[in-house]
């Protein structure tokens, strides 16, 4: 199986993180950098990652859909 799909998926989510201010020190961890926040603002930043990986993943899979009706 080729990982490549899935590396420019996880790529494009860390990019999109970025731009959603919150903080990525590793590629397989997102850290919200909870130390110094209120708990709300830790709340805003899990529904920014949770609405990015929505939107992120949609596209993702029908992008997929298209490229195996394209192959098909």
């Amino acid at each position: 199986m080729d990982l490549f799909p899935f590396i420019v998926l996880l790529m494009k989510l860390i990019e999109r993180i970025h731009e959603n201010d919150v903080k990525v020190q590793h590629v397989n961890k997102v850290a919200l950098g909870y130390k110094n926040l209120r708990e709300e603002e830790i709340e805003e930043g899990v529904c920014r990652i949770s609405t990015l990986l929505e939107v992120e993943i949609i596209s993702f899979l029908l992008g997929v859909c298209t490229w195996i009706m394209e192959v098909g």
